[in-house]
């Protein structure tokens, strides 16, 4: 054992043996009796002691480390003087030299040696091992999809209940050169079918029958209706299904009879899909068998349980008198009045009559549009109508956007205010499905 002065060398054991204390531990013999830990300590008391011990292990577990002059840095006794004891100067502690600590050598920290992180060995970046860069992961595994719907507005079913009686026949009171009141009926029912028919399902009945007059059978009515809902494009043979401008209509008012043959029809014999919708046309009050209030109840029946919504439209009535009540009352029974005042569509002359029926029609078109789909996320549903992005609402009577038609059903939605007005002037909205990975 040599000791200059001020000068310490020393190697550390790992993996213990039993001691002996006839071995020689200070010699280049083995020493697989000494304690490392003991070792250390006596190594450690005598460097600080300011003696050198040139110990070497050759035997143990681990290596011996011989007296080095030359080395740098702080005492990790590696002599690449980054203090980490592996060797290789990047201070990681691996000994690979790329300094990220995985020991593959490739700098990406994956440990596959690869180099492109992904730690499968393949090269290729997917993570699947197979080398062709697509990942096998199945898609059912996959955490959610996004998807898209274009969704096209729904044909709304259109039934025109009109006025055939006698008094349909005279002129208007406020327009004495306008033509007759039927006249003018008839010039709107085209109106509708040349802007509408490709929007709409349409139909037409009347009360009472044409053959009927008011010294026979003034009450008369078919029991059926004299033009069936047919598909949109076919609204011309509401045209050819009616008398044309210059009928002559005759007979009494059998309104109650109409309505009830009309909202029969509708909520049985009509089988195609789509909103429900009667326009009942009147210039008078019911002058046959039934009350006012027998048709105030069937108006309510037709809204309220068979989801048949009426509009009422008078014609030239008087700006005084019961029959303004009357029909505010079935107008607001059949679920489609006004927001103003009257509540029922006031026609005082050939255009405010037009303008009424295109009002009716416009709100007739249903913003209601049911999903192909029903979203895993309805928290995560965007509506866009026009290009323009409609958020969820509260109210969609006050507010422009869109609501779940039923509250915790997500199978439909309903479009309020621009939207709707958008939906009914382009036919359709987009709307796109997100969903959260997490």
């Amino acid at each position: 054992m040599v000791m200059p002065e001020k000068r310490c060398s020393m190697a550390f054991m790992s993996d213990a043996q039993p001691f002996n204390p006839t071995s020689s531990c200070f010699s280049r013999s083995h020493c697989p009796n000494m304690v490392g830990l003991a070792i250390s300590l006596i190594l450690a008391t005598a460097c600080s002691e300011g003696q050198e011990i040139r110990s070497n292990f050759d035997g143990v577990v681990g290596h011996s480390v011989e007296k080095d002059d030359t080395r740098e840095g702080p005492g990790d006794g590696d002599g690449d003087g980054d203090g980490d004891g592996d060797g290789d100067g990047d201070g990681d502690g691996d000994g690979d030299g790329d300094g990220d600590g995985d020991g593959d050598g490739d700098g990406d920290g994956d440990g596959d040696g690869d180099g492109d992180g992904d730690g499968d060995g393949d090269g290729d970046g997917d993570g699947d091992g197979d080398g062709d860069g697509v990942s096998d992961v199945p898609e059912d595994d996959l955490p959610c999809e996004s998807m898209s719907l274009e969704v096209d507005a729904q044909e709304p079913n259109v039934l025109f209940v009109l006025d055939w009686s006698g008094s349909m026949g005279g002129h208007w009171t406020t327009c004495s050169d306008c033509g007759t009141k039927w006249a003018s009926l008839y010039d709107v029912v085209k109106f509708v079918v040349a802007n509408f028919d490709s929007k709409l399902n349409i139909g037409a009945k009347l009360y009472p029958t044409p053959n009927a007059s008011s010294a026979g059978g003034g009450c008369t009515t078919l029991p059926s209706v004299e033009v069936p809902v047919l598909e949109f494009g076919d609204g011309v043979a509401v045209l050819t299904g009616i008398p044309g401008p210059n009928g002559v209509p005759s007979g009494m008012t059998p309104t109650l009879a109409g309505m009830s043959e009309a909202i029969d029809y509708l909520s049985t014999d009509l089988l195609l899909p789509g909103t429900k919708e009667l326009i009942l046309v009147a210039d008078g009050g019911s002058n046959c068998s039934g009350s006012q209030e027998e048709l105030r109840a069937l108006v309510a029946h037709a809204h309220d349980d068979l989801g048949i919504g009426v509009f009422v439209v008078g014609v030239d009535i008087p700006s005084d008198g019961p029959l303004r009540n009357d029909l505010n009352d079935l107008a607001l029974s059949g679920g489609r009045s006004r927001s103003g005042w009257p509540k029922f569509f006031d026609a005082r002359d050939p255009v405010t009559m037009q303008y009424a029926m295109q009002s009716i029609i416009e709100s007739a078109m249903s913003c209601v549009l049911p999903l192909e789909s029903v979203p895993s996320f309805p928290d995560l549903v965007e509506v866009s109508a026009g290009g323009t992005l409609y958020s969820s609402v509260q109210d969609c009577a006050e507010d422009h956007g869109w609501v779940w038609s039923t509250a915790g059903v997500y199978d439909s939605i309903e479009l309020c205010g621009a939207a709707c007005d958008t939906l009914v002037a382009e036919g359709n909205v987009v709307v796109d499905f997100y969903c959260d990975p997490g």
